[in-house]
């Protein structure tokens, strides 16, 4: 009965060979290895050896949070082709993300901030479950309009600072990977509206009561 009702929210595409899930598997891990390699290799490097375009784009700070991550795994997660392999994807990759980044963090930059490793640790074994929900979120009906919008709402609130008199965008960058976010999950121009309405009001409760908001 629930494989009924979750398969009217989005069934599972064509399976492809086991091979190519290997290999699928072994290059989202890989590219979660390089990304963490490089965006910790960044954040050591003097500011006058980084190219000026990067420095311009402020392209450490957006490597440090939250909206990079959050990007490649929803669309990891998004374009799985089954909900089972969005989550096994999506934690592979967080995976040799943290090997990568706290790989060199230990041997390079010769520290291990242990707090900041167990908030990440626990992000990515709970990510199979957030992958989940994030394959579902692209699926039809309400009830994935509801999860794209409390998505693109968690989204928002690393992107934008919402107080009670003001409202600021963190970076240029974090708006675009938030864009990128909205388009994945565009369907139809009124899907869109609901969606974007149903995220801001998400944000706005998300900036007052989590820990993760800025």
């Amino acid at each position: 009965m629930l494989k009924r009702y979750l398969d009217k929210i989005r069934k599972s595409e064509n399976k492809i060979s086991y091979i190519k899930y290997f290999i699928n598997s072994i290059l989202i891990f890989i590219i979660g290895a390089v990304l963490g390699i490089v965006s910790k290799y960044l954040d050591i490097i003097p500011s006058n050896e980084l190219l000026s375009i990067l420095e311009k784009l402020d392209i450490r700070n957006f490597l440090s949070g939250f909206s990079l991550w959050l990007l490649v795994a929803i669309t990891i997660s998004v374009y799985s082709n089954t909900f089972f392999r969005a989550g096994i994807n999506v934690f592979l990759f967080f995976t040799g993300m943290l090997l990568g980044y706290y790989f060199i963090t230990k041997n390079i930059a010769g520290f291990l901030p242990v707090n900041y490793v167990i908030i990440w640790v626990i992000l990515t074994l709970i990510s199979p479950l957030l992958a989940f929900i994030c394959w579902y979120a692209k699926g039809e009906g309400n009830v994935a309009l509801l999860l794209s919008g409390i998505i693109i709402g968690v989204f928002l609130s690393q992107v934008v600072v919402f107080g009670i008199f003001y409202t600021d965008i963190i970076s240029l960058m974090d708006l675009i990977a938030w864009l990128i976010c909205v388009f994945i999950f565009y369907k139809k121009p009124n899907q869109l509206l609901k969606m974007l309405v149903i995220s801001i009001f998400i944000s706005v409760i998300y900036n007052f009561i989590s820990p993760f908001g800025y």
